[in-house]
């Protein structure tokens, strides 16, 4: 569904972060780009709210090279 409302959106991250987009990388961006929330992420993939929290932050750190926040990368990544 994101792919084809988005279809650069695999391209437009991978750009961002350099190539250095793992997986599980790619599959929470995708979680997030459909707009659904840390904590309802958390339970669809079976791990706590802190660390999909730390996911987001790795992931924010691949783009910016420096910590930037949740609300951040979450934003960057729906504009995708």
């Amino acid at each position: 569904m994101v792919l084809k409302s988005s279809p650069q959106f695999k391209y437009r991250l991978n750009l961002l972060t350099g190539g250095k987009l793992k997986p599980s990388d790619y599959h929470l961006a995708l979680l997030i780009k459909c707009g659904i929330s840390s904590t309802n992420i958390s339970t669809l993939v079976g791990r706590a709210k802190s660390t999909v929290a730390y996911r987001k932050d790795a992931l924010g750190f691949k783009v910016f090279d420096q910590k930037m926040g949740t609300g951040v990368i979450d934003d960057i990544i729906r504009l995708l």
